[in-house]
């Protein structure tokens, strides 16, 4: 399913003729706060493809009408439109190269007005003494984004979504690794304890078959039937990394919504410039997301409390003798006390520290730069980290987020 009214894709799009065209701009002029664009055309730019070789997915389309400002880019998969309420001066619309009024934007004065004006085929683009024009494509050939109705909808402050996505996308495989698991898994499942009403729990979870991320979201006000029409969604990486960028520009007290259905998702609210709103969607990847519950390990044997910090130095400290093919740190356990070891051609460093370990010696060899990201991502003071043996995935849970929690697989030498 698409996110556009039709199925589109690059070779139906109208190519150029090699012409110079006449746009479609009808005079368009609006003036606003540099602040305002700038932030709207820089929240494009990881989105439209600047060397797409059709040249409308490298634009913007500018619509003005009825005191509103609305900017759109697409890349095909993803699209975002932003809007801002404004004096509008004379209404149209066109298409300008998002890469370059970003550009432009970026490095006029602070604080200063711009002018957007229409004077066929140029943009001019005016503050103080500066002016450009920049070529224009037409509005006509912009693709036509109608989302579809979605059926499940959650609100949740940014700062929920924000805070689930930044503990969990650093786990997201790379390029090189399977398809499904280069994004976010949003798992809906029913829940239900004795006499009380099934609820719908969702897992947000990323792997990349070596180290998992899981946290928790609150889906208790989804219909039950989620866990059948929608079950597993999956939210690719860029998608994610866009997602990502507009929560961090939100007012921290303004509800978002959180749309989707089994092919696209959706996040709409309002933004902090100028009464601003957004709507963003995108495509969800396809494929079935593997059975991370079979890596969680249910029985452990040994529990240790760690401060991630102090863990995290160490391991940074005595990495420093590392090369960067083996990126190695051995963890030895004795009554109390954890010795941290690594070794190459260049030398051999430890460092011990001072735990509450009262168990049988252990020995774990991990990959130091994926235990120290878990240590980075803790939000408390202590970790607790939980063991079955040598050769088994080692769980970490942050004890001021019991939400939220990590499995890395040790490294069997």
């Amino acid at each position: 399913m698409s996110i556009f009214s039709q199925h589109i894709d690059e070779k139906n799009i109208p190519q150029p003729s090699g012409q110079k065209q006449t746009v479609s701009g009808q005079g368009m002029k609006v003036v606003l706060e540099k602040s305002a664009l700038l932030g709207i055309t820089a929240r494009q730019q990881g989105l439209v493809n600047r060397r797409s070789p059709v040249p409308i997915l490298s634009h913007l389309l500018l619509s003005a009408q009825e005191q509103t400002l609305k900017v759109s880019g697409t890349n095909l998969e993803m699209s975002l439109t932003e809007e801002i309420d404004l004096s509008i001066e004379r209404p149209g619309k066109v298409a300008v190269s998002a890469n370059l009024l970003y550009d432009i934007v970026r490095k006029l004065w602070d604080g200063s007005l711009i002018t957007l004006e229409v004077e066929e085929p140029f943009l001019r683009v005016q503050s103080g003494s500066s002016e450009f024009r920049l070529s224009t494509l037409s509005a006509q050939e912009f693709p036509e984004i109608v989302p579809q109705a979605l059926p499940y909808h959650l609100k949740m402050l940014p700062a929920e979504l924000s805070q689930l996505i930044e503990a969990t996308k650093f786990c997201i495989a790379g390029e090189d690794m399977h398809y499904t698991l280069s994004g976010i898994c949003f798992r809906f499942y029913e829940e239900k304890f004795a006499s009380q009403k099934a609820v719908v729990k969702c897992h947000v979870v990323a792997t990349d078959a070596h180290r998992l991320a899981l946290g928790h979201l609150d889906a208790s006000l989804l219909p039950l039937d989620v866990t059948k029409t929608a079950g597993s969604i999956v939210v690719g990486r860029k998608a994610i990394q866009e997602i990502s960028k507009i929560l961090e520009s939100l007012p921290a007290d303004e509800s978002i919504d959180f749309g989707f259905s089994g092919q696209q998702i959706s996040l709409e609210g309002r933004a902090s410039w100028g009464n601003g709103r957004f709507q963003f969607f995108s495509r969800l990847l396809e494929g079935r997301f593997p059975d991370y519950m079979q890596a969680i390990p249910s029985v452990t044997q040994y529990r240790v409390a760690l401060d991630p910090k102090k863990l995290a130095q160490s391991i940074e400290r005595v990495g420093i003798v590392n090369d960067e093919r083996r990126r190695l740190v051995k963890f030895q356990f004795q009554s109390n006390s954890l010795t941290l070891s690594a070794q190459s051609a260049q030398g051999f460093a430890t460092e011990a520290l001072d735990v509450h370990y009262q168990y049988p010696e252990l020995d774990l060899n991990f990959n130091s730069k994926y235990i120290m990201d878990i240590c980075h991502h803790i939000r408390g003071s202590e970790m607790v980290m939980q063991v079955k043996d040598a050769v088994s995935p080692v769980l970490f849970q942050d004890t001021q987020d019991l939400n939220t929690f990590y499995v890395l697989m040790p490294v069997v030498s």
